[in-house]
């Protein structure tokens, strides 16, 4: 039994200039650029990630200090050019209450773990290059992926489909 060797460093040489030249080939189209960097991003299928809702913002938002501020404003309002200036802040005050209400529950629905379909790859067209431009979010191929700012990763540009 013959013992598996090494490639040779010619043949790794080899290798590495065949894949520059098939890298660096142009399509003959626009259609065909576009269809070749789709395939591409066929290949990598959309990623399910479990993740919030709604995307969350990098610091939670304390709705209840809010809502105390604006209440403190409108307990401080100058209101004596108005005929029924109590009514008035009273419904205010109400308004901002139900309001904040609200906020909190979109906040905890938006807070709600979800399935998301994310995309890695996508298809952007160069028009001054004369290419179409292969984008990959290794975010999501790693499953790093959240609803989130500053969680979601971003493209880096990976093929390029000269046409």
């Amino acid at each position: 039994m013959r013992a598996k060797s090494r490639p040779s460093m010619s043949h790794a040489l080899f290798i590495a200039l065949l894949s520059l030249v098939v890298e660096g080939c142009s399509y003959s189209s626009k259609t065909m650029a576009i269809k070749a960097c789709g395939d591409w991003k066929a290949r990598q299928n959309k990623v399910i990630i479990s993740s919030y809702r709604d995307e969350q913002p990098l610091t939670p938002v304390d709705r209840r200090k809010e809502l105390k501020h604006i209440l403190r404003m409108a307990e401080a309002e100058d209101l004596s050019a108005y005929r029924d200036a109590e009514q008035f802040r009273a419904e205010t005050i109400e308004f901002h209450q139900d309001f904040y209400k609200d906020l909190e529950k979109e906040d905890t629905e938006g807070r709600e773990m979800i399935d998301h379909k994310v995309t890695a790859r996508w298809c952007s067209d160069d028009k001054d290059s004369k290419q179409i431009l292969g984008f990959e979010n290794k975010a999501v191929i790693s499953k790093a992926w959240q609803n989130k700012q500053g969680a979601k990763g971003k493209g880096d540009l990976v093929k390029r489909f000269r046409y």
